[in-house]
């Protein structure tokens, strides 16, 4: 069997044994918006530059009166 690699490192597997052993193709999903952005500004070297607010429910609010 021949063995091949890609321009990126990648091994090559023939369609062959990719059936075989039922390997499918792996597909990168796009991460939520903002996923992570609170754990990157409480990452910041600079102690206390970032202090989470907490979220107050909106169920209580009146709407107005009109």
């Amino acid at each position: 069997m021949k063995t091949t690699v890609s321009s990126k490192g990648q091994i090559v597997v023939s369609a062959t044994f990719r059936r075989q052993d039922g390997i499918e193709p792996l597909t990168a999903s796009e991460p939520a918006k903002n996923q992570g952005l609170v754990d990157m500004l409480l990452s910041c070297p600079v102690q206390d530059w970032y202090v989470p607010v907490p979220s107050e429910s909106s169920d209580r609010i009146n709407p107005p009166d009109w």
